[in-house]
């Protein structure tokens, strides 16, 4: 999984790889409780990570 903004670059680097590839971009800055924000998921090669995140950022009440 990747955190940062831009995708392209991160993405292609860890789809040289055999692993699972989402790019994640949290549309918010530092804050006490990330409840109500929205986060953005990237599946590039989500294998079965992709309903993991989902339900993680889900469970902290955010917006995926």
């Amino acid at each position: 999984s990747d955190f940062t903004s831009v995708k392209t670059e991160p993405v292609a680097a860890m789809l040289e790889t055999p692993a699972s590839v989402i790019g994640c971009h949290p549309m918010f800055g530092p804050m006490a409780s990330p409840a109500g924000q929205n986060v953005v998921l990237c599946p590039a090669r989500p294998g079965p990570w992709l309903a993991w995140y989902e339900g993680f950022f889900r469970r902290h009440g955010m917006q995926v």
